[in-house]
Protein backbone atom coordinates (compact mmCIF):
# COMPACT_ATOMS: atom_id res chain seq x y z
CA UNK A 1 0.00 0.00 0.00
CA UNK A 2 2.78 2.45 0.90
CA UNK A 3 4.69 1.65 -2.28
CA UNK A 4 1.54 2.30 -4.31
CA UNK A 5 1.05 5.66 -2.60
CA UNK A 6 4.69 6.53 -3.23
CA UNK A 7 4.28 5.87 -6.94
CA UNK A 8 1.06 7.88 -7.17
CA UNK A 9 2.31 10.81 -5.10
CA UNK A 10 6.11 10.82 -5.34
CA UNK A 11 6.47 14.37 -4.03
CA UNK A 12 4.68 13.70 -0.75
CA UNK A 13 4.55 9.96 -0.04
CA UNK A 14 7.71 8.46 -1.55
CA UNK A 15 10.41 7.19 0.82
CA UNK A 16 8.21 6.64 3.85
CA UNK A 17 8.00 3.28 5.64
CA UNK A 18 4.97 1.81 7.39
CA UNK A 19 4.82 -0.08 10.68
CA UNK A 20 1.70 -2.22 11.16
CA UNK A 21 0.46 -2.90 14.70
CA UNK A 22 -2.69 -4.90 15.55
CA UNK A 23 -5.38 -2.71 17.11
CA UNK A 24 -5.69 -4.98 20.15
CA UNK A 25 -1.94 -4.77 20.77
CA UNK A 26 -2.02 -0.98 20.43
CA UNK A 27 -4.88 -0.65 22.93
CA UNK A 28 -3.92 -3.15 25.64
CA UNK A 29 -0.32 -4.11 24.91
CA UNK A 30 1.12 -1.77 27.56
CA UNK A 31 -1.47 -2.88 30.12
CA UNK A 32 -1.26 -6.63 29.65
CA UNK A 33 1.64 -7.25 32.02
CA UNK A 34 0.21 -4.93 34.69
CA UNK A 35 -3.18 -6.67 34.54
CA UNK A 36 -1.57 -10.11 34.69
CA UNK A 37 0.41 -8.95 37.71
CA UNK A 38 -2.77 -7.82 39.47
CA UNK A 39 -4.51 -11.10 38.63
CA UNK A 40 -1.52 -12.99 40.05
CA UNK A 41 -1.66 -10.90 43.23
CA UNK A 42 -5.37 -11.68 43.62
CA UNK A 43 -4.58 -15.37 43.15
CA UNK A 44 -1.91 -15.29 45.85
CA UNK A 45 -4.30 -13.51 48.21
CA UNK A 46 -6.99 -16.13 47.51
CA UNK A 47 -4.54 -18.96 48.25
CA UNK A 48 -3.56 -17.23 51.50
CA UNK A 49 -7.21 -16.93 52.51
CA UNK A 50 -7.84 -20.60 51.65
CA UNK A 51 -4.86 -21.70 53.74
CA UNK A 52 -6.12 -19.56 56.61
CA UNK A 53 -9.63 -21.02 56.51
CA UNK A 54 -8.15 -24.52 56.22
CA UNK A 55 -6.24 -23.92 59.47
CA UNK A 56 -9.44 -22.81 61.20
CA UNK A 57 -11.34 -25.85 59.92
CA UNK A 58 -8.56 -28.15 61.12
CA UNK A 59 -8.67 -26.60 64.58
CA UNK A 60 -12.46 -26.91 64.57
CA UNK A 61 -12.22 -30.55 63.46
CA UNK A 62 -9.75 -31.32 66.24
CA UNK A 63 -12.17 -29.87 68.78
CA UNK A 64 -14.95 -32.02 67.30
CA UNK A 65 -12.86 -35.19 67.33
CA UNK A 66 -15.12 -36.90 69.86
CA UNK A 67 -18.24 -35.98 67.89
CA UNK A 68 -16.78 -37.24 64.59
CA UNK A 69 -15.51 -40.44 66.22
CA UNK A 70 -18.90 -41.10 67.82
CA UNK A 71 -20.75 -40.55 64.54
CA UNK A 72 -18.40 -42.94 62.81
CA UNK A 73 -18.84 -45.50 65.58
CA UNK A 74 -22.66 -45.49 65.24
CA UNK A 75 -22.55 -46.02 61.48
CA UNK A 76 -21.61 -42.82 59.64
CA UNK A 77 -19.18 -43.59 56.83
CA UNK A 78 -16.06 -41.56 56.14
CA UNK A 79 -17.72 -40.47 52.89
CA UNK A 80 -20.68 -39.02 54.78
CA UNK A 81 -18.34 -37.19 57.14
CA UNK A 82 -16.39 -35.90 54.14
CA UNK A 83 -19.57 -34.59 52.50
CA UNK A 84 -20.49 -32.77 55.69
CA UNK A 85 -17.05 -31.14 55.86
CA UNK A 86 -17.31 -30.08 52.20
CA UNK A 87 -20.79 -28.66 52.83
CA UNK A 88 -19.48 -26.65 55.78
CA UNK A 89 -16.59 -25.40 53.66
CA UNK A 90 -18.99 -24.43 50.88
CA UNK A 91 -21.06 -22.45 53.39
CA UNK A 92 -17.99 -20.48 54.48
CA UNK A 93 -17.02 -19.93 50.86
CA UNK A 94 -20.53 -18.79 49.88
CA UNK A 95 -20.64 -16.20 52.66
CA UNK A 96 -17.26 -14.84 51.57
CA UNK A 97 -18.37 -14.77 47.93
CA UNK A 98 -21.53 -12.82 48.76
CA UNK A 99 -19.58 -10.24 50.77
CA UNK A 100 -16.97 -9.96 48.01
CA UNK A 101 -19.63 -9.61 45.32
CA UNK A 102 -21.31 -6.81 47.24
CA UNK A 103 -17.96 -5.03 47.55
CA UNK A 104 -17.19 -5.56 43.85
CA UNK A 105 -19.84 -3.04 42.78
CA UNK A 106 -18.06 -0.31 44.74
CA UNK A 107 -14.73 -1.60 43.40
CA UNK A 108 -15.89 -1.31 39.78
CA UNK A 109 -17.00 2.28 40.36
CA UNK A 110 -13.61 3.04 41.93
CA UNK A 111 -11.78 1.52 38.95
CA UNK A 112 -13.75 3.67 36.52
CA UNK A 113 -12.90 6.75 38.53
CA UNK A 114 -9.19 6.03 39.05
CA UNK A 115 -8.35 4.50 35.65
CA UNK A 116 -10.28 6.53 33.07
CA UNK A 117 -7.55 6.07 30.42
CA UNK A 118 -7.68 2.26 30.41
CA UNK A 119 -9.26 1.05 27.14
CA UNK A 120 -12.94 0.05 27.53
CA UNK A 121 -12.96 0.83 31.25
CA UNK A 122 -16.51 2.17 30.83
CA UNK A 123 -17.64 -1.33 29.77
CA UNK A 124 -16.47 -2.81 33.07
CA UNK A 125 -19.57 -4.25 34.79
CA UNK A 126 -20.49 -7.13 37.07
CA UNK A 127 -22.36 -9.21 34.46
CA UNK A 128 -23.40 -12.84 34.03
CA UNK A 129 -19.86 -13.93 33.14
CA UNK A 130 -18.54 -12.45 36.37
CA UNK A 131 -21.26 -14.19 38.39
CA UNK A 132 -20.46 -17.55 36.76
CA UNK A 133 -16.75 -17.00 37.47
CA UNK A 134 -17.49 -16.14 41.11
CA UNK A 135 -19.69 -19.24 41.46
CA UNK A 136 -16.95 -21.45 40.01
CA UNK A 137 -14.33 -19.86 42.24
CA UNK A 138 -16.59 -20.31 45.27
CA UNK A 139 -16.82 -24.06 44.70
CA UNK A 140 -13.09 -24.40 43.97
CA UNK A 141 -12.17 -22.42 47.09
CA UNK A 142 -14.49 -24.57 49.20
CA UNK A 143 -12.88 -27.74 47.88
CA UNK A 144 -9.41 -26.26 48.33
CA UNK A 145 -9.66 -25.27 51.98
CA UNK A 146 -11.80 -28.31 52.88
CA UNK A 147 -9.13 -30.62 51.50
CA UNK A 148 -6.97 -30.49 54.63
CA UNK A 149 -9.69 -31.50 57.14
CA UNK A 150 -10.96 -34.18 54.73
CA UNK A 151 -7.50 -35.72 54.44
CA UNK A 152 -7.10 -35.47 58.20
CA UNK A 153 -10.34 -37.41 58.62
CA UNK A 154 -9.20 -40.19 56.29
CA UNK A 155 -5.82 -40.49 57.99
CA UNK A 156 -7.02 -40.48 61.60
CA UNK A 157 -7.98 -43.53 63.65
CA UNK A 158 -11.63 -42.71 64.33
CA UNK A 159 -12.28 -45.94 66.22
CA UNK A 160 -9.31 -45.41 68.53
CA UNK A 161 -10.35 -41.82 69.05
CA UNK A 162 -13.83 -42.95 70.07
CA UNK A 163 -12.34 -45.30 72.67
CA UNK A 164 -10.22 -42.44 74.05
CA UNK A 165 -13.25 -40.15 74.20
CA UNK A 166 -11.89 -37.91 71.46
CA UNK A 167 -8.60 -37.21 73.24
CA UNK A 168 -5.36 -37.39 71.30
CA UNK A 169 -1.71 -36.78 71.85
CA UNK A 170 -0.79 -33.09 71.64
CA UNK A 171 1.18 -32.25 68.56
CA UNK A 172 0.22 -35.30 66.50
CA UNK A 173 -2.17 -33.23 64.33
CA UNK A 174 -0.06 -30.09 64.09
CA UNK A 175 1.98 -30.90 60.98
CA UNK A 176 -0.67 -29.83 58.44
CA UNK A 177 -1.59 -26.55 60.21
CA UNK A 178 2.10 -25.71 60.55
CA UNK A 179 2.62 -26.34 56.84
CA UNK A 180 -0.40 -24.18 55.98
CA UNK A 181 0.84 -21.33 58.18
CA UNK A 182 4.26 -21.61 56.57
CA UNK A 183 2.59 -21.36 53.15
CA UNK A 184 0.62 -18.28 54.25
CA UNK A 185 3.79 -16.58 55.44
CA UNK A 186 5.53 -17.42 52.16
CA UNK A 187 2.68 -15.99 50.06
CA UNK A 188 2.57 -12.88 52.24
CA UNK A 189 6.32 -12.44 51.73
CA UNK A 190 5.91 -12.59 47.94
CA UNK A 191 3.17 -9.95 48.01
CA UNK A 192 5.08 -7.74 50.46
CA UNK A 193 8.17 -7.80 48.25
CA UNK A 194 6.07 -6.93 45.20
CA UNK A 195 4.33 -4.09 47.02
CA UNK A 196 7.66 -2.78 48.30
CA UNK A 197 9.15 -2.75 44.80
CA UNK A 198 6.19 -0.82 43.40
CA UNK A 199 6.14 1.65 46.30
CA UNK A 200 9.85 2.40 45.84
CA UNK A 201 9.36 2.67 42.09
CA UNK A 202 6.53 5.18 42.54
CA UNK A 203 8.63 7.20 45.00
CA UNK A 204 11.49 7.33 42.48
CA UNK A 205 9.10 8.49 39.75
CA UNK A 206 7.72 11.28 41.94
CA UNK A 207 11.24 12.40 42.91
CA UNK A 208 12.64 12.35 39.36
CA UNK A 209 13.72 15.83 38.15
CA UNK A 210 11.69 16.65 35.04
CA UNK A 211 13.94 19.33 33.62
CA UNK A 212 11.05 21.82 33.52
CA UNK A 213 8.80 23.58 36.03
CA UNK A 214 5.14 22.61 36.14
CA UNK A 215 4.20 24.84 39.08
CA UNK A 216 1.98 27.90 38.45
CA UNK A 217 1.26 26.87 34.84
CA UNK A 218 -2.32 26.67 33.55
CA UNK A 219 -3.07 24.78 30.34
CA UNK A 220 -6.07 24.88 28.01
CA UNK A 221 -7.19 24.21 24.46
CA UNK A 222 -9.48 26.24 22.20
CA UNK A 223 -11.46 24.10 19.79
CA UNK A 224 -10.79 24.78 16.11
CA UNK A 225 -11.36 23.00 12.83
CA UNK A 226 -8.39 21.37 11.17
CA UNK A 227 -9.81 22.63 7.90
CA UNK A 228 -8.85 26.16 8.94
CA UNK A 229 -6.29 27.62 6.50
CA UNK A 230 -2.80 28.36 7.89
CA UNK A 231 -3.21 32.02 6.94
CA UNK A 232 -6.05 32.25 9.49
CA UNK A 233 -4.50 30.12 12.24
CA UNK A 234 -1.42 32.27 12.90
CA UNK A 235 -3.31 35.59 13.35
CA UNK A 236 -5.86 33.90 15.61
CA UNK A 237 -3.08 32.44 17.76
CA UNK A 238 -1.40 35.85 17.94
CA UNK A 239 -4.62 37.49 19.15
CA UNK A 240 -4.99 34.92 21.89
CA UNK A 241 -1.33 35.25 22.90
CA UNK A 242 -1.65 39.04 23.12
CA UNK A 243 -4.87 38.82 25.14
CA UNK A 244 -3.59 36.25 27.61
CA UNK A 245 -0.22 37.99 28.04
CA UNK A 246 -1.99 41.22 29.05
CA UNK A 247 -3.90 39.61 31.92
CA UNK A 248 -2.86 40.67 35.44
CA UNK A 249 -0.70 38.10 37.19
CA UNK A 250 0.44 36.43 33.94
CA UNK A 251 4.20 36.39 33.39
CA UNK A 252 4.44 34.44 30.11
CA UNK A 253 2.28 32.57 27.59
CA UNK A 254 3.15 29.95 24.97
CA UNK A 255 1.56 27.55 22.51
CA UNK A 256 2.65 23.96 22.02
CA UNK A 257 1.64 20.90 20.04
CA UNK A 258 1.69 18.91 23.29
CA UNK A 259 2.08 19.23 27.04
CA UNK A 260 5.56 18.57 28.45
CA UNK A 261 5.74 15.35 30.43
CA UNK A 262 2.27 14.33 29.25
CA UNK A 263 2.20 14.14 25.45
CA UNK A 264 5.16 12.41 23.83
CA UNK A 265 6.71 14.33 20.91
CA UNK A 266 6.24 12.77 17.47
CA UNK A 267 9.21 10.65 16.36
CA UNK A 268 10.45 12.01 13.03
CA UNK A 269 13.19 11.05 10.62
CA UNK A 270 15.55 13.93 9.82
CA UNK A 271 18.91 14.76 8.37
CA UNK A 272 21.34 17.60 8.93
CA UNK A 273 21.67 19.36 5.59
CA UNK A 274 25.16 18.97 4.17
CA UNK A 275 26.13 16.13 6.51
CA UNK A 276 25.77 12.38 6.47
CA UNK A 277 25.04 10.09 9.35
CA UNK A 278 28.40 8.81 10.72
CA UNK A 279 27.36 5.16 10.40
CA UNK A 280 25.03 5.61 7.44
CA UNK A 281 21.87 4.80 9.44
CA UNK A 282 18.65 6.77 9.40
CA UNK A 283 18.39 9.41 12.12
CA UNK A 284 15.32 9.98 14.28
CA UNK A 285 14.40 12.56 16.90
CA UNK A 286 11.31 13.78 18.68
CA UNK A 287 9.56 16.75 17.10
CA UNK A 288 7.58 19.33 19.08
CA UNK A 289 6.18 22.57 17.64
CA UNK A 290 6.23 25.51 20.08
CA UNK A 291 6.16 29.29 20.14
CA UNK A 292 9.02 31.49 21.28
CA UNK A 293 7.78 31.83 24.88
CA UNK A 294 7.56 28.09 25.50
CA UNK A 295 10.94 27.75 27.19
CA UNK A 296 10.34 30.66 29.56
CA UNK A 297 6.82 29.46 30.36
CA UNK A 298 7.78 25.89 31.30
CA UNK A 299 11.19 26.79 32.69
CA UNK A 300 13.49 24.93 30.28
CA UNK A 301 16.85 26.80 30.26
CA UNK A 302 18.36 27.87 26.94
CA UNK A 303 22.05 26.97 27.29
CA UNK A 304 23.22 28.24 23.89
CA UNK A 305 21.77 30.82 21.50
CA UNK A 306 18.29 32.28 21.85
CA UNK A 307 14.69 31.40 21.31
CA UNK A 308 13.15 31.78 17.86
CA UNK A 309 11.74 34.88 16.17
CA UNK A 310 8.00 34.78 15.58
CA UNK A 311 6.42 35.51 12.21
CA UNK A 312 2.79 35.37 11.10
CA UNK A 313 3.82 34.44 7.58
CA UNK A 314 2.69 30.80 7.11
CA UNK A 315 5.31 30.35 4.38
CA UNK A 316 8.21 31.36 6.61
CA UNK A 317 10.12 28.21 7.72
CA UNK A 318 10.39 27.31 11.38
CA UNK A 319 13.49 27.97 13.39
CA UNK A 320 14.69 25.17 15.64
CA UNK A 321 16.10 24.66 19.08
CA UNK A 322 17.51 21.25 19.95
CA UNK A 323 18.20 19.68 23.31
CA UNK A 324 21.62 18.70 24.61
CA UNK A 325 20.97 15.01 23.95
CA UNK A 326 20.42 15.81 20.27
CA UNK A 327 23.61 17.85 20.03
CA UNK A 328 25.67 15.17 21.77
CA UNK A 329 24.34 12.24 19.76
CA UNK A 330 24.15 13.72 16.27
CA UNK A 331 26.76 16.50 16.33
CA UNK A 332 29.35 14.98 18.66
CA UNK A 333 30.23 18.23 20.38
CA UNK A 334 30.38 20.34 17.20
CA UNK A 335 28.71 23.73 17.15
CA UNK A 336 25.04 23.20 16.17
CA UNK A 337 24.26 26.88 15.60
CA UNK A 338 23.16 27.78 12.09
CA UNK A 339 22.85 24.22 10.84
CA UNK A 340 19.73 23.33 8.87
CA UNK A 341 17.54 20.30 9.53
CA UNK A 342 15.49 18.52 6.92
CA UNK A 343 12.52 16.59 8.30
CA UNK A 344 11.52 13.31 6.67
CA UNK A 345 12.65 11.86 3.36
CA UNK A 346 10.70 14.47 1.37
CA UNK A 347 12.23 17.44 3.17
CA UNK A 348 8.93 19.22 3.86
CA UNK A 349 10.51 21.50 6.47
CA UNK A 350 14.02 22.93 6.82
CA UNK A 351 14.32 24.74 10.15
CA UNK A 352 17.63 26.37 11.06
CA UNK A 353 19.06 25.71 14.54
CA UNK A 354 19.14 28.92 16.59
CA UNK A 355 19.66 27.51 20.09
CA UNK A 356 20.29 24.57 22.40
CA UNK A 357 18.20 23.89 25.50
CA UNK A 358 18.70 21.69 28.55
CA UNK A 359 17.31 18.16 28.49
CA UNK A 360 13.75 17.77 29.76
CA UNK A 361 11.61 14.69 30.21
CA UNK A 362 9.06 15.69 27.59
CA UNK A 363 7.77 12.11 27.24
CA UNK A 364 7.04 11.73 30.96
CA UNK A 365 8.79 11.04 34.28
CA UNK A 366 9.48 7.39 33.40
CA UNK A 367 11.25 8.16 30.10
CA UNK A 368 14.83 9.33 29.83
CA UNK A 369 15.36 12.50 27.76
CA UNK A 370 15.76 11.61 24.08
CA UNK A 371 17.05 13.70 21.14
CA UNK A 372 14.44 16.38 20.55
CA UNK A 373 13.84 19.13 18.01
CA UNK A 374 11.70 22.09 19.03
CA UNK A 375 10.31 23.57 15.81
CA UNK A 376 9.78 27.13 16.93
CA UNK A 377 7.22 29.45 15.34
CA UNK A 378 3.46 29.73 14.90
CA UNK A 379 1.59 26.43 14.75
CA UNK A 380 0.18 27.16 11.30
CA UNK A 381 -1.10 23.63 10.76
CA UNK A 382 -2.16 22.96 14.36
CA UNK A 383 -5.34 24.99 15.02
CA UNK A 384 -6.33 22.95 18.10
CA UNK A 385 -3.10 23.65 20.01
CA UNK A 386 -2.31 23.79 23.74
CA UNK A 387 -1.98 27.16 25.46
CA UNK A 388 0.31 27.32 28.49
CA UNK A 389 0.01 30.31 30.83
CA UNK A 390 2.50 30.91 33.64
CA UNK A 391 1.07 32.97 36.47
CA UNK A 392 2.42 34.37 39.71
CA UNK A 393 0.07 32.35 41.90
CA UNK A 394 -2.18 29.32 41.98
CA UNK A 395 -3.06 28.45 38.36
CA UNK A 396 -6.49 27.11 39.34
CA UNK A 397 -7.31 30.53 40.76
CA UNK A 398 -6.85 32.28 37.42
CA UNK A 399 -8.81 29.71 35.37
CA UNK A 400 -12.03 31.77 35.38
CA UNK A 401 -10.18 34.95 34.34
CA UNK A 402 -8.45 33.11 31.50
CA UNK A 403 -11.73 31.61 30.28
CA UNK A 404 -13.39 35.03 30.19
CA UNK A 405 -10.45 36.51 28.29
CA UNK A 406 -10.50 33.75 25.66
CA UNK A 407 -14.28 34.10 25.22
CA UNK A 408 -13.88 37.80 24.48
CA UNK A 409 -11.54 36.95 21.60
CA UNK A 410 -13.16 33.67 20.49
CA UNK A 411 -16.80 33.84 21.66
CA UNK A 412 -17.99 30.99 19.43
CA UNK A 413 -15.24 28.46 20.17
CA UNK A 414 -15.46 25.92 23.04
CA UNK A 415 -12.69 26.03 25.64
CA UNK A 416 -11.68 22.70 27.14
CA UNK A 417 -8.91 20.79 28.96
CA UNK A 418 -8.47 23.70 31.40
CA UNK A 419 -6.23 22.40 34.19
CA UNK A 420 -2.91 23.11 35.90
CA UNK A 421 0.08 21.46 34.25
CA UNK A 422 0.97 19.87 37.59
CA UNK A 423 -2.45 18.18 37.64
CA UNK A 424 -1.93 16.86 34.12
CA UNK A 425 1.43 15.44 35.19
CA UNK A 426 -0.11 13.78 38.21
CA UNK A 427 -2.58 12.13 35.85
CA UNK A 428 0.29 10.41 34.03
CA UNK A 429 1.13 8.62 37.30
CA UNK A 430 -2.47 7.63 38.07
CA UNK A 431 -2.06 4.06 36.82
CA UNK A 432 1.25 3.70 38.71
CA UNK A 433 -0.42 4.91 41.90
CA UNK A 434 -3.51 2.76 41.57
CA UNK A 435 -1.50 -0.35 40.73
CA UNK A 436 0.75 0.28 43.74
CA UNK A 437 -2.28 0.89 45.97
CA UNK A 438 -3.96 -2.36 44.93
CA UNK A 439 -0.86 -4.51 45.42
CA UNK A 440 -0.18 -2.80 48.75
CA UNK A 441 -3.73 -3.57 49.90
CA UNK A 442 -3.38 -7.18 48.76
CA UNK A 443 -0.10 -7.55 50.63
CA UNK A 444 -1.55 -5.96 53.79
CA UNK A 445 -4.50 -8.36 53.67
CA UNK A 446 -2.20 -11.33 53.09
CA UNK A 447 0.01 -10.21 55.99
CA UNK A 448 -3.04 -9.91 58.25
CA UNK A 449 -4.30 -13.35 57.25
CA UNK A 450 -0.86 -14.88 57.80
CA UNK A 451 -0.60 -13.24 61.23
CA UNK A 452 -4.07 -14.49 62.19
CA UNK A 453 -3.17 -17.97 60.98
CA UNK A 454 0.09 -17.99 62.93
CA UNK A 455 -1.66 -16.70 66.04
CA UNK A 456 -4.38 -19.35 65.69
CA UNK A 457 -1.92 -22.22 65.37
CA UNK A 458 0.23 -21.02 68.26
CA UNK A 459 -2.83 -20.40 70.45
CA UNK A 460 -4.18 -23.86 69.67
CA UNK A 461 -0.77 -25.36 70.39
CA UNK A 462 -0.73 -23.68 73.80
CA UNK A 463 -4.28 -24.90 74.53
CA UNK A 464 -3.43 -28.46 73.50
CA UNK A 465 -0.32 -28.45 75.70
CA UNK A 466 -1.88 -26.78 78.74
CA UNK A 467 -1.42 -29.82 81.02
CA UNK A 468 2.11 -30.42 79.78
CA UNK A 469 3.06 -26.78 80.39
CA UNK A 470 1.39 -26.84 83.81
CA UNK A 471 3.37 -29.95 84.74
CA UNK A 472 6.65 -28.37 83.60
CA UNK A 473 5.95 -25.23 85.62
CA UNK A 474 5.11 -27.39 88.65
CA UNK A 475 8.48 -29.14 88.51
CA UNK A 476 10.44 -25.90 88.19
CA UNK A 477 10.29 -24.49 84.65
CA UNK A 478 10.49 -20.70 84.65
CA UNK A 479 7.87 -18.60 82.75
CA UNK A 480 10.67 -17.14 80.61
CA UNK A 481 11.58 -20.65 79.45
CA UNK A 482 7.98 -21.38 78.45
CA UNK A 483 7.71 -18.05 76.60
CA UNK A 484 11.04 -18.65 74.87
CA UNK A 485 9.92 -22.10 73.69
CA UNK A 486 6.67 -20.77 72.23
CA UNK A 487 8.49 -17.91 70.48
CA UNK A 488 11.08 -20.35 69.16
CA UNK A 489 8.35 -22.56 67.72
CA UNK A 490 6.68 -19.59 66.03
CA UNK A 491 10.04 -18.25 64.90
CA UNK A 492 10.84 -21.53 63.16
CA UNK A 493 7.58 -21.34 61.20
CA UNK A 494 8.21 -17.69 60.36
CA UNK A 495 11.77 -18.31 59.22
CA UNK A 496 10.69 -21.19 57.00
CA UNK A 497 7.87 -19.16 55.46
CA UNK A 498 10.03 -16.07 54.92
CA UNK A 499 12.83 -18.12 53.35
CA UNK A 500 10.45 -19.91 50.99
CA UNK A 501 8.67 -16.66 50.11
CA UNK A 502 11.94 -14.83 49.45
CA UNK A 503 13.06 -17.59 47.09
CA UNK A 504 9.75 -17.45 45.19
CA UNK A 505 9.83 -13.63 45.10
CA UNK A 506 13.39 -13.66 43.78
CA UNK A 507 12.46 -16.18 41.09
CA UNK A 508 9.40 -14.24 39.90
CA UNK A 509 10.15 -10.55 40.51
CA UNK A 510 12.06 -10.19 37.22
CA UNK A 511 8.73 -10.55 35.37
CA UNK A 512 7.71 -7.14 36.74
CA UNK A 513 11.01 -5.50 35.79
CA UNK A 514 9.50 -3.54 32.89
CA UNK A 515 6.91 -2.02 35.27
CA UNK A 516 9.54 -0.72 37.69
CA UNK A 517 11.43 2.56 37.51
CA UNK A 518 14.74 3.22 39.23
CA UNK A 519 14.50 -0.01 41.25
CA UNK A 520 16.00 -3.39 40.47
CA UNK A 521 13.77 -6.49 40.85
CA UNK A 522 16.26 -7.84 43.41
CA UNK A 523 16.48 -4.65 45.47
CA UNK A 524 18.01 -5.67 48.81
CA UNK A 525 16.43 -2.84 50.81
CA UNK A 526 12.95 -3.87 49.65
CA UNK A 527 13.50 -7.51 50.59
CA UNK A 528 14.85 -6.52 54.01
CA UNK A 529 11.89 -4.21 54.64
CA UNK A 530 9.40 -6.92 53.63
CA UNK A 531 11.08 -9.51 55.85
CA UNK A 532 11.30 -7.03 58.73
CA UNK A 533 7.59 -6.21 58.52
CA UNK A 534 6.65 -9.88 58.42
CA UNK A 535 8.92 -10.80 61.33
CA UNK A 536 7.56 -7.92 63.44
CA UNK A 537 3.95 -8.95 62.85
CA UNK A 538 4.79 -12.61 63.45
CA UNK A 539 6.48 -11.71 66.73
CA UNK A 540 3.32 -10.00 67.96
CA UNK A 541 1.20 -12.96 66.79
CA UNK A 542 3.40 -15.38 68.76
CA UNK A 543 3.88 -13.14 71.79
CA UNK A 544 0.20 -13.14 72.80
CA UNK A 545 -0.21 -16.94 73.14
CA UNK A 546 3.36 -17.14 74.46
CA UNK A 547 2.61 -14.82 77.37
CA UNK A 548 -0.59 -16.72 78.08
CA UNK A 549 1.42 -19.96 78.22
CA UNK A 550 3.98 -18.37 80.55
CA UNK A 551 1.25 -17.38 83.03
CA UNK A 552 -0.52 -20.76 83.20
CA UNK A 553 -1.45 -21.76 86.77
CA UNK A 554 -0.02 -25.31 87.19
CA UNK A 555 -2.54 -26.30 89.87
CA UNK A 556 -5.50 -25.31 87.73
CA UNK A 557 -3.98 -26.80 84.57
CA UNK A 558 -3.39 -30.21 86.18
CA UNK A 559 -6.86 -30.27 87.76
CA UNK A 560 -8.67 -29.72 84.41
Amino acid sequence: MQQSLGKRHPTTDAGWSVEVTPLKEELVGSLRLALLLLVGSVGLLLLTACANVACLLLAQLDGRRAEVATRHAIGASRGAITRQLLAEGLAYSAVGALVGLAASFAGVALLRQRLPDVPRIADLVVDTRVLVFVLTLTVLAAVLFSLAPVLQTFRSDLCGSALRGGRGVAGTSQRVPRALVCAQLALATVLLVGAGLFVRSLMRLQETPLGFRADNVLTLRVSASYGEPPSATAPRHQRLLDTLSSLPGVSSVAISSGLPGVDAPWPQEFEIVGERSPDGTRQFAGWRIVTAGYFETVGIPIVLGNTCRMSRDPKRPFEALVNRRFAERYLGGRDPMGRTLRRGPIGDAEPRIVGVVADAREEGPASEPAPLIYACGFLHYWPDAYFLIRGRGDPAGMAATVRDAVRRVEPSRPIYAVRPLSEALQGTLAQYRFRTLLISLFSAMALTLAAVGLYGVMAYLVTARTKEIGLRVAIGARPSQILSEILKSGGTLTAAGVLLGSIVAGATSHTAGSLLYGVEPFDAATYLAAVGALVAVALVACLIPGRRAATIDPTRALRE
